[in-house]
């Protein structure tokens, strides 16, 4: 205790009150201040609230209930509402489902033999169905149809009282109404175990896991065909295609097998069994989600179809439904996402690829064309150095034949030249023509002699 908490407990005393605490030990109770009380009468009273309360606490205890039965009431309606939807829902999708198996059995049944033999079992199927209904269902039916009927007989012979017939034997009849029933519940017990059989056969063969697994396969399966089979000019362009490829599938397989993981997490924690899931699934997935009051509805009714389950054990396994659907829709987006991105991606690829076959066409013509263009100029350098040759060869010509007119000119100015040296020896030598005889005779003969 601190020192402030001992100051606040000390309590001072007054002189003056002295007095007053004096004059109250001497009175006594017979002080004018207490006055005498009445115990009857307080007892009474008190009786009395007594009475008033209890009654009030009925009247509130038949509000209540009367409430809990309006309310109860009203679920019923509700959920009455909610099973005629869903039992009209149901209907709907059955005769669908059996009109299209029924049109595609009958399709498939011309091209193959399986479907062929699929409609025959079906159709002994039904043929043993009605035999059980003529051996079971009718027997029963036609007892109870003669039962009403012995049950009006009596009836109106009471309200006659008329005398019995002699035929009329209640033990007997009691009798084979037992022995009906003993022979229906074997039979409904047969009928139960087999279909667990069936049920426990068709659990091993694991459906659901192989019909996931084959979509899983054909989602992230091996590259597909239509790329492959594309033809690209550019090899390395191919391989980064498919390299890309793969590494889109790897980052989708991660993300499902992520998911895997936490499902079979969420599967672990449940210790719920597979009938009392399944009427779980059920009845919730009775009850739309655009419905007002949705779990109210649902929650009551489970309470109802699996009173061993506590309410906080509905919730909890409610909470687990929620991430496992939370999960499963992960999944659907996660698969949607990746066919939209498959056809995406394949749709790109094929550009890509057509664009790099459009390039590469382009790159022939043009090296077509330098090609061309080189043989072109090839074949003008060629005509070139031919038409040179040709020119030179001309020109040579040319001058070879220059030079021989030069040659001839001037062998025609040179014998025109001698031609006019004789021209002007012979007209010197006409005066002296004598002389030039006697010369030329002298020459001749000198020219004989020397011979």
């Amino acid at each position: 205790m601190t020192g402030r908490d001992v100051r606040s407990f000390i309590t001072t005393n007054r002189s003056r009150d002295n007095g007053d605490l004096v004059v109250r030990m001497k009175n006594g109770f017979g002080s004018s201040k207490y006055r005498p009380v009445d115990y009857q009468q307080l007892h009474a009273l008190t009786e009395a609230k007594k009475l008033a309360s209890s009654s009030i606490q009925l009247k509130v205890k038949k509000i209540q209930h009367a409430s809990k039965v309006t309310k109860e009431q009203t679920l019923c309606k509700q959920h009455s509402q909610v099973w005629w939807k869903e039992n009209k829902r149901l209907s709907e999708s059955r005769d669908k489902a059996e009109l299209q198996l029924q049109v595609f059995l009958e399709d498939k049944s011309k091209t193959c033999q399986f479907f062929e033999e699929m409609e025959a079992f079906e159709q002994q199927l039904s043929e043993e169905r009605d035999e059980y209904k003529a051996c079971t269902i009718h027997p029963i039916w036609q007892l109870r149809d003669d039962l009403k009927h012995r049950i009006c007989q009596l009836q109106h012979q009471s309200s006659l009282q008329s005398p019995m017939e002699n035929d009329f034997d209640p033990a007997n009849i009691m009798k084979q109404v037992e022995s009906v029933k003993s022979q229906q519940k074997a039979l409904i017990e047969k009928l139960t175990e087999e279909q667990r059989a069936i049920e426990n056969e068709l659990s091993q063969c694991d459906l659901q896991e192989c019909v996931d697994s084959e979509e899983m396969r054909c989602h992230f399966g091996e590259v597909p065909a239509v790329l492959l089979e594309l033809y690209c000019p550019y090899p390395e362009l191919k391989t980064s295609i498919l390299t890309e490829y793969q590494q889109l599938v790897g980052l989708y397989q991660s993300k499902v097998e992520e998911l895997d993981r936490e499902r079979e997490d969420i599967d672990r924690d449940c210790k719920w069994s597979k009938e009392d899931h399944w009427i779980f699934q059920t009845i919730v997935s009775q009850y739309p989600s655009d419905l007002p009051n949705r779990r109210t509805l649902y929650l009551d009714m489970l309470s109802k179809h699996l009173p061993c389950k506590p309410r906080q054990e509905l919730v909890s396994h409610e909470k687990m439904w929620d991430l496992h659907r939370f999960n499963k829709d992960q999944r659907n987006a996660l698969t949607e996402s990746w066919t939209r991105y498959k056809k995406d991606f394949l749709i790109k690829a094929a550009m890509t690829i057509a664009e790099a076959c459009s390039v590469y066409e382009i790159e022939l013509i043009v090296a077509h064309d330098r090609r061309r263009q080189q043989e072109i100029c090839s074949e003008l350098k060629e005509k070139v150095m031919q038409w040179r040759i040709h020119q030179e060869e001309a020109a040579r010509l040319e001058s070879a034949i220059a030079a021989r007119r030069q040659r001839e000119e001037e062998q025609q100015e040179t014998q025109r030249r001698e031609k006019e040296k004789l021209q002007r020896a012979n007209e010197r030598q006409k005066g002296g023509l004598s002389a030039a005889v006697v010369r030329e005779t002298s020459v001749r003969e000198e020219g004989g002699g020397s011979s």
